[in-house]
């Protein structure tokens, strides 16, 4: 499963396990949730953000997710993390990640809080360019995940 991040000008894709560590994340750096709209020609009433459902994000809380994302992303460099852009190593390389920094989800397995989430470095550099994608995409607008 996937859900469709859909700005005025951008859209990205983003496998169901990934989202949720993104939004696990964001909640760890500071994001407060503030509820999704209901899309009023979708027929759906959900307001959260774990599934798609084509509710909307307002730009407000757009601009609050994107300031806990990259608040991660410093941190991940304040912590060293920059060598997962180091080519000398192999993307199947594991790296110990803290569950309560944000990753909790590794494919479909939940990490409990107080473990480490042992992350292939490409999963996680491939993560941390999606995290870019969607810096611009929550500063561009409000969006909606469909």
């Amino acid at each position: 499963m996937a859900v469709s991040l859909i700005g005025n000008f951008t859209e990205m894709y983003m496998a169901q396990w990934v989202w949720l560590n993104t939004l696990s994340l964001a909640k760890h750096f500071g994001w407060e949730p503030v509820g999704t709209s209901p899309h009023p020609r979708m027929g759906s009433d959900y307001e959260g953000y774990e599934f798609s459902a084509y509710q909307e994000v307002s730009r407000a809380d757009a601009k609050r997710l994107a300031n806990a994302i990259e608040k991660a992303l410093n941190e991940f460099t304040q912590r060293g993390w920059h060598s997962l852009d180091d080519v000398e190593l192999s993307p199947n390389d594991l790296v110990a990640v803290p569950a309560t920094f944000g990753i909790r989800f590794v494919s479909t397995f939940d990490v409990p809080e107080r473990d480490f989430a042992m992350c292939p470095r490409g999963t996680l550099v491939d993560w941390c360019e999606q995290l870019r994608h969607l810096i611009a995409l929550c500063r561009e607008s409000d969006f909606m995940i469909g």
